[in-house]
């Protein structure tokens, strides 16, 4: 006699194509793609349910934000994720894959590195000083991507310069006015 062999009832997510990450701002180098599986780990192909995608909570940096679709219907069972961008940088992240009633599923971690430089910052400002002395505090410039997040790698030459528009008309710099 023939044996029918049915899928069972969804139950549970899992990620058959784990994220991998890139630079802040852009587009995840491997977009994930999460399953909708019965107890036995079937595929139930007749579904078509929300999937969802969260940072998982205590994993990269405060305030990270995951941009695009980060909610798909699965199709044949698949939720396939196709233009996820994170705007922090930091490692460690895992995302949580949820769907009302299923069991949640969770990545393996990725990390997020900085993305281009676009900005300078400064992050210790000048101190006080009198003509000829040094800076009681001396300025610490910083290069941070769109996102502003620090960019460790950078050796780009930065020079300070007096603003014309301040201080004493002809007052000059001296000592380091440009590094690295």
């Amino acid at each position: 006699s023939a044996l029918t062999i049915t899928v069972g009832t969804p139950s549970k997510l899992v990620f058959t194509t784990q994220p991998l990450g890139a630079g802040a701002g852009s587009v995840l180098n491997t977009q994930p793609v999460v399953a909708i599986q019965d107890n036995l780990g079937n595929t139930v192909t007749s579904s078509s349910a929300p999937v969802t995608l969260y940072i998982t909570p205590g994993t990269g940096p405060l305030g990270a934000i995951a941009l695009g679709s980060t909610t798909v219907a699965a199709g044949n069972g698949v939720a396939t994720f196709t233009d996820l961008v994170i705007n922090k940088a930091g490692s460690g992240y895992t995302f949580m894959a949820t769907s009302p009633g299923l069991q949640v599923s969770t990545s393996m971690a990725f990390n997020i590195s900085p993305g281009p430089p676009v900005a300078l910052y400064f992050k210790a400002h000048p101190g006080y000083s009198s003509s000829g002395v040094a800076f009681s505090n001396q300025p610490t410039v910083a290069v941070v991507d769109g996102y502003g997040n620090l960019i460790t790698t950078s050796n780009i030459s930065i020079t300070l310069s007096i603003n014309p528009d301040t201080g004493t008309p002809g007052a000059a710099l001296s000592g380091a006015t440009v590094v690295s």
